[in-house]
Order: structure tokens, then sequence, then C-alpha cells
């Protein structure tokens, strides 16, 4: 289902998910694209939110929830 991992639930750290999403933002913005990562830290959640999202969104790339892609209604779980 993902088209691309970021790999952090394997080792990746921190940087390395922040690196795959500047380099994603910079040479494929207008690829049709799921990713997937799982950030596991309090540091690494907030350097991808004031990092990497902002990064996404300057370059064009549409950011959508997995629901939004799926047109259903995101569960509160």
């Amino acid at each position: 289902m993902w088209s691309d991992d970021s790999g952090d639930a394997t080792g990746g750290t921190t940087q390395s998910s922040i690196d795959f999403y500047t380099s994603f933002a910079h040479e494929r913005p207008d690829y049709p694209a799921l990713t997937l990562s799982h950030e596991i830290s309090d540091a690494g959640v907030e350097a991808m939110r004031n990092g990497t999202v902002r990064t996404l969104a300057n370059a064009g790339v549409q950011l959508l929830t997995v629901a939004q892609c799926i047109d259903q209604e995101p569960y509160d779980g």
C-alpha cells in the first residue's frame, strides 16, 4: 500500500527522515505517493512537524491524511 518508506522504523534517524522528505520535496514534488513514517520520539515528531511538513508544503506537495486519500471519515482511536 505504501509507495515510499522513510526507514525510521528500521533504525533510521530523525535526520534521515527529514533528509528523505526534503529530497522527495525537491526531486519528486508531483509524484503521487503514500509515504510511511513512524516518528517515535517527541524530538522526532517536532522535527518532522516543524521542518518536513513546511518543506513539503513549500514545494507544492499536497498533504493529505490516509482517510482523505481513500475518501473515508477519519477514525478517532
